[in-house]
Formats: structure tokens, sequence, C-alpha cells
């Protein structure tokens, strides 16, 4: 599969779905401790990353909830853009 050519909507579409890729693992590497395993082995590894995607879930759950209280509150209707 070739990727897309710059400056086309698939590659812009791309850019911001990796962007949100790259923060997950970001968040994970430094908040959830992930950069370095403390753990061996292929269940603990796999525990203990699902744990911390699961506790990412909870924190972006969090970030969202607010932002369409904000948006509620301002009196503005929330838009789709809040969820994507």
């Amino acid at each position: 599969m070739t990727a897309a050519p710059r400056g086309t909507r698939v590659y812009a579409v791309s850019q911001r779905k990796r962007k949100r890729i790259e923060e997950c693992f970001g968040w994970l590497k430094t908040i959830a401790l992930l950069r370095k395993l403390r753990h061996r082995g292929v269940c603990q590894v796999d525990w203990i990353f699902t744990f911390a995607c699961a506790a990412y879930n909870l924190v972006r759950m969090r970030n969202l909830a607010v932002a369409v209280f904000r948006g509620v509150n301002r009196g503005r209707s929330v838009s789709r853009g809040a969820w994507s």
C-alpha cells in the first residue's frame, strides 16, 4: 500500500488520525511509565499494556465530558467535533 500524496484530503485525514495515535503512545510512555517495562513475559506485558490503555481511555472520557459540559454551559450546542 502506498502513502497518499501530500496536500490531498486523504493525507490530511491520515495525519489527524496519526496524531491521535501518537498522543496515546506518548501518554503511555510518560504518564503510565511504559517506556521501560518492569515486567517480563508476554502475559504480564499484555496485562500492564491493557491496564494502561484502559486508564488512558478513562482520562480521555473525563476530558471529553468536561469539554461537553463547558460547551453546554456556554449556551452552545455540542458539536460533533467534540467527540471526534
